[in-house]
């Protein structure tokens, strides 16, 4: 019994450890879990009362599902390893066999690169376990922090875009290609960070999906071909090839990624 919970936490890991390492640095919008994660996390921002709180908490909630995720994750998988074998962590006091709880602890301090609290390694063995269970914690730290830092980048880029197309649109005056530029730049971006698109705005006209929607819709039919280009690569978008349909799915893909359904 003890070798199967060992082998279903090292089974764990595996999951969270894939699924971490081709979301944070895989550069594409490849997310087995994670997705699935954040569009749960996002199924239930959606149901809370609209406002503006709504709009600005959307991507801080996702976000929180996800890191919430990679860390249960680990947690569990480590204490699982570490439950499978008797004795492998014991009370420092006594010597004696540490409790479940004991073992999560013991787990948790090692993933915080704190030390290990009241309990310790049986032997040398399962001490040097541990310094891998630290690696782990101090590695998905680091790129939980850069990759959460990526993602707000690229919020941060889509408004900055969505408001020079606000303010040339009204002059009347633009330079379409430069334009088209900064829009194959934020898509790529977006491929590389693509839970931006949970991030809402208490400003309508800031909300990254919509925008980019309404940014097809007014753009020159003289290159809206291109811009057509562009935004086929954005991601989790699949579109049909019939031109006749491109523009609803647009909306409908601009419509899961709305905190508010219908607007």
């Amino acid at each position: 019994m003890g070798l199967i919970v060992t082998l279903i936490g090292l089974l764990l890991i595996g999951l969270v450890v894939f699924d971490f390492l081709v979301t944070t640095i895989g550069a594409a919008s490849f997310s087995p879990i994670s997705k699935c994660v954040a569009r749960g996390a996002f199924a239930v921002v959606r149901r809370f009362p609209d406002g503006d709180l709504k709009h600005r908490l959307s991507g801080v909630a996702v976000m929180t599902a996800i890191a919430t995720w990679w860390i249960v994750g680990h947690a569990s998988g480590w204490t699982l390893v570490f439950a499978g074998v008797g004795h492998a962590v014991v009370n420092s006091d006594t010597q004696s066999a540490a409790s479940l709880i004991g073992i999560a602890s013991h787990v948790g301090h090692l993933l915080s690169t704190v030390g290990g609290g009241v309990t310790e390694p049986r032997n040398a063995a399962w001490s040097l376990l541990g310094v891998l269970v630290g690696v782990n914690g101090m590695v998905v730290l680091t790129l939980s922090v850069s990759f959460v830092l990526s993602t707000t980048q690229t919020v941060a880029r889509g408004r900055a875009l969505l408001t020079k197309v606000d303010v040339v649109s009204h002059e009347g005056e633009h330079d379409d290609r430069m334009l088209l530029f900064e829009v194959a730049d934020l898509v790529a971006m977006l491929n590389a960070a693509p839970f931006a698109l949970y991030y809402s705005a208490a400003d309508a006209e800031r909300r990254l999906p919509s925008g980019l929607t309404k940014l097809m819709d007014d753009w020159p039919p003289s290159s809206q071909g291109h811009l057509r280009t562009i935004l086929d690569e954005l991601p989790w978008l699949e579109l049909s090839g019939n031109q006749a349909d491109v523009a609803s799915e647009f909306r409908s893909w601009a419509a899961r990624y709305s905190a508010s359904p219908g607007q």
